[in-house]
């Protein structure tokens, strides 16, 4: 997707291996190749750079790559409905295939925007039923909501302040180091619910912003 492309990079290009996961072949199958359609600053040069490197892949085998992994990152869409509520259905979808391929020792961190407590009751809940293990103990959660602005976004992900939400206080700390290791903002810990309002507050901001905007633009 748009943020979790940019976030893989990045990581990439500070020595992780990082595998991208998507549902549409052509996606995957162009990453592979070190190709992508985002026009972005810089950002198609990288792509190319680590994959060559082997650093980057893609895959559509979510299972196997989540049962791989030492630490997720969800990034996937959470559209408002008709009804004006949340649409969650791909955050559910992701964690139940996470969950499946859940082992000890791991550490998820959502960066989709979420409603108040959905990590630490909605996310945490499907985690700890599908995997039997216990959320903050046998592994850790936590919600990093991304502060990325279109056009901006390979500067931003690397030097904007970051919001770490920890289920527990042992996953706000464990996310932080994950974070240090290519952010070099400000890093503010805080529990997960202060991050989901934190990201919903700077999202109605601009809105806001913008409607504004459309005013004077109409007057």
């Amino acid at each position: 997707g748009y943020v979790g492309l940019h976030q893989a990079a990045m990581l990439a290009k500070v020595g992780f291996k990082v595998v991208g996961i998507d549902q549409k072949s052509k996606i995957v199958e162009a990453i592979s190749k070190g190709c992508i359609s985002i026009n972005q600053p810089e950002l198609n040069d990288l792509v190319k750079q680590v994959t060559e490197k082997k650093l980057l892949k893609a895959t559509l085998n979510g299972s196997a790559a989540a049962r791989q992994a030492d630490i997720i990152i969800i990034c996937v869409p959470t559209p408002i409905k008709e009804d004006k509520m949340p649409n969650l259905s791909c955050i559910e979808d992701s964690c139940k295939t996470i969950a499946h391929n859940l082992s000890k020792g791991k550490l998820i961190i959502v960066e989709s925007t979420l409603p108040p407590k959905t990590t630490k009751t909605f996310i945490a809940a499907i985690l700890e039923k599908d995997s039997g293990l216990k959320c903050g103990l046998d592994f850790w959660l936590a919600c990093c909501p991304e502060r990325i602005t279109p056009g901006k976004m390979l500067k931003e992900f690397a030097y904007n302040d970051r919001i770490i939400g920890g289920y527990n206080a042992e996953s706000a700390e464990v996310a932080a180091e994950f974070f240090k290791t290519f952010a070099k903002g400000n890093i503010l810990i805080t529990d997960a619910n202060t991050a989901e309002v934190a990201k919903l507050a700077e999202n109605t901001f601009r809105d806001v912003n913008i409607a504004f905007a459309n005013q004077l633009a109409l007057i």
